[in-house]
């Protein structure tokens, strides 16, 4: 993401269009994400019963849950380092 410096919008305004556009991207995708999720969590249930989900099966859902939110942080955090960057130059 970082080496699209060079062709990023250089009008603040568009560049908030940009990030803008940008978050409603990330946000799409974690929506995706967490469909799919249900989606599989029910497919898990139907083929194995409600009772197949253990202690490891939740943690480890926990913890894609977080890798997840951590990449989209990432992903904002580098958008505003972006926007800032823009700004100030």
């Amino acid at each position: 993401m970082l080496d699209a410096v060079n062709s990023l919008p250089e009008d603040p305004e568009e560049l908030r269009r940009f990030t803008a556009l940008l978050l409603a991207e990330v946000k799409s995708q974690a929506m995706l994400i967490e469909k799919l999720r249900h989606q599989l969590a029910g497919h898990r249930s139907h083929r194995f019963g409600t009772s197949s989900e253990t202690i490891e099966q939740l943690q480890l859902a926990l913890e894609a849950t977080e890798i997840s939110i951590a990449k989209m942080e990432s992903v904002r955090s580098s958008v505003y380092g972006l926007i800032r960057f823009m700004l100030h130059q």
